[in-house]
């Protein structure tokens, strides 16, 4: 069984972590074909399941647009879900939203007080990860 294999075989048993990890191998073409449709269908799997980095994930899907229609609320409500649990790069998104009113109002104070948190927990201000630096750029460049 291929590690893609056993990986599907965990998300569909439920596990919103395998489910997560199946999303971004679908987006990325990690072991399987690049699918958006399917890693939005997983990340959204494991996004109702309180998986934090499904709901980031899922909040740049909506943001640029790539699987799903974009609409930019929808990826401020997911990057808020994200980082209400603690996921820097997803206060980083949040506070770029309120910065920008993209999906949210324009709210000073709300940008600053996410930026602080995504700050405080270690994020530095750019995206480590292609995936993430492909979400913000393209939300963001708008």
């Amino acid at each position: 069984m291929s590690k893609i294999d056993e990986l599907k075989a965990r998300a569909e048993k439920g596990d919103a972590g395998s489910q997560s990890d199946l999303g971004i191998a679908y987006a990325i073409g990690d072991g399987a074909e690049p699918d958006l449709q399917q890693a939005v269908y997983w990340f959204r799997t494991a996004a109702d399941q309180g998986n934090a980095g499904a709901q980031y994930n899922l909040g740049g899907c909506f943001a640029t647009g790539e699987g799903v229609e974009q609409n930019l609320t929808e990826a401020a409500r997911y990057y808020e879900l994200a980082a209400e649990q603690g996921l820097p790069d997803s206060a980083y998104c949040l506070a770029t939203c309120h910065a920008r009113g993209l999906g949210a109002p324009q709210d000073w104070t709300l940008a600053a007080k996410w930026m602080k948190f995504a700050k405080d927990k270690g994020h530095p201000g750019e995206l480590e990860d292609p995936f993430e630096e492909y979400q913000i750029g393209n939300c963001f460049a708008l």
